[in-house]
């Protein structure tokens, strides 16, 4: 059976909200995903992202587990701490129009990553806990922000290809890579792959071997600072 893809926009309520989006698929598109066994969640943001479904079906059992979770997070990285990504004057990457419109949310970025959010998630559909987007930072100037959802209905998964990465870095103890830098070829040899071996629906799965114990890979924004 092929795929389908479906999309949803949201809008949160608050600054930390969470938006069941298997419901809210339910109510907007009805039983388009019925004849799926499983569903791909994915958000385009990185201040709103999913939990796997392991941890979510824990969490998601007792009301308020997944705000006194990330409440753990919160504490650690606490809203205007005085984040290097939220001193805007120093972020020279950036154009200058870029720095009038960048918001000042260092605190939601580190907590998608402290707290084990992805930026996509596979569910069993035959499970019936929720898939819940958990959202922090809502407003930007007292906008409230628009997210959108893409939600991929399949039954199976193939894996077509396989291929190994290594990631030059420095002495320095702490270092950040951008997987996305030309010199390192992966983008340009992800999309050959999937151009040869003709994939129209899939994704792309990123994990470090075994045994790498103190490293750790994130889709998020690229700070060096």
């Amino acid at each position: 059976m092929t795929p389908v893809e479906l999309s949803l926009a949201l809008t949160p309520r608050s600054r930390f909200d969470l938006i069941d989006v298997r419901a809210l698929t339910q109510d907007v598109h009805g039983g388009a995903l019925d004849a799926y066994r499983r569903r791909l969640y994915v958000s385009r943001h990185t201040t709103a992202g999913f939990l796997p479904q392991g941890l979510a079906a824990r969490l998601t059992a007792r009301p308020e587990a997944i705000k006194s979770y990330l409440d753990l997070f919160r504490a650690m990285f606490p809203e205007g701490a005085g984040y290097r990504h939220d001193q805007l004057e120093l972020r020279e990457e950036l154009a200058p129009e870029q720095r009038a419109a960048e918001p000042t949310n260092g605190d939601a970025h580190l907590l998608f990553i402290g707290g084990g959010l992805k930026s996509c998630v596979s569910y069993d559909a035959r499970r019936s806990c929720p898939a819940p987007l958990v959202e922090l930072d809502d407003t930007y100037k007292g906008t409230p922000r628009k997210r959108e959802a893409t939600i991929v209905g399949y039954n199976d998964e193939i894996e077509v290809a396989r291929t190994t990465l290594r990631v030059p870095v420095s002495m320095h103890p702490f270092e950040a890579v951008n997987l996305k830098q030309s010199r390192l070829g992966f983008y340009e040899e992800i999309g050959g792959l999937i151009a040869r071996h003709g994939v129209t629906k899939g994704r792309v799965r990123l994990e470090l071997p075994a045994s790498e114990q103190a490293a750790s890979l994130t889709v998020n924004e690229y700070e060096t600072l």
